[in-house]
């Protein structure tokens, strides 16, 4: 109710008392306490209804159209919050998404390249007390082949590249919690891992042929070694993987965070 409704409900109650005690149903000694209490509860009801009323995000769509591009990079500079990608956005778009607490977005071209830029508006880091978390939800296009850089701040992430044509990702993980599944190398894919205090889960195809070059730090690389054997100091590979050209680079360079890959 607006402070309007609740002074009018005050003014009919308190008349009604004031009926009351004119009448002679009331004595005068209840009467200044009933008074008193009324202005009481009136001043509480002005303040309740003047209190600030919690605000929510605001979900903002975007997208950009495919046009001529037939390669594209996006960068992803999230903050806080849940981020989803995936693939399936339509086939005359680059990528479409809806975007719970804003997007500040960049686009551009270069002949037959385009480069996309999404990225936390600046405005949301003051109002990381809002209820509700920031939601990124993403779906990029499937056949155009795509770098995918994602900078990460103090959220989670979930990119589930399995139906799109990845050519290099490159990851900054910061402080945000990582699922990343892999697709079907067409050619050679690279992954580069940065990543922080986070924990990072990788999952790459049971088929692909993956090398998986570490460095830890304080962190834990964590791979499965029945898929990836010991091939050097620091490199871990599966069988096959020097003699085809469809595979998967992984160079990892961790913090303190465990990078697990299965």
């Amino acid at each position: 109710m607006t402070w309007r409704v609740n002074f009018g409900i005050f003014l009919i109650v308190l008349g009604g008392l004031a009926l009351l005690g004119t009448l002679g149903f009331l004595e005068a000694q209840a009467w200044s306490f009933i008074i008193a209490a009324a202005l009481i509860l009136g001043g509480a009801l002005l303040l309740w209804s003047a209190r600030p009323k919690p605000r929510m995000w605001q979900t903002v769509a975007a997208s950009a159209p495919l046009e001529n591009a037939t390669r594209a990079t996006i960068q992803l500079k999230h903050g806080t919050g849940q981020l989803t990608l995936r693939g399936g956005a339509s086939a005359d778009l680059l990528f479409v998404g809806a975007f719970v607490g804003g997007i500040t977005q960049k686009i551009s071209r270069d002949g037959d390249a385009a480069a996309v830029e999404l990225k936390t508006p600046v405005e949301q880091w003051a109002q990381r007390s809002l209820p509700k978390q920031p939601q990124w939800d993403i779906q990029v296009n499937s056949q155009c082949p795509l770098t995918l850089r994602y900078e990460g701040g103090a959220g989670q992430a979930r990119l589930d590249c399995a139906d799109i044509q990845l050519t290099t990702l490159d990851i900054q993980a910061g402080a945000s919690a990582m699922d990343i599944i892999l697709p079907e190398p067409r050619g050679a894919l690279r992954v580069v891992i940065h990543s922080g205090a986070a924990p990072v889960r990788v999952r790459v195809p049971t088929a692909a042929r993956v090398s998986i070059h570490g460095a830890p730090g304080l962190g834990l690389l964590d791979a499965d070694t029945t898929r990836f054997h010991e091939h050097g100091a620091g490199i871990l590979q599966s069988d096959g993987y020097a003699e085809t050209p469809d595979h998967i680079e992984i160079i990892i360079e961790s913090g303190i965070g465990a990078v697990e890959i299965r």
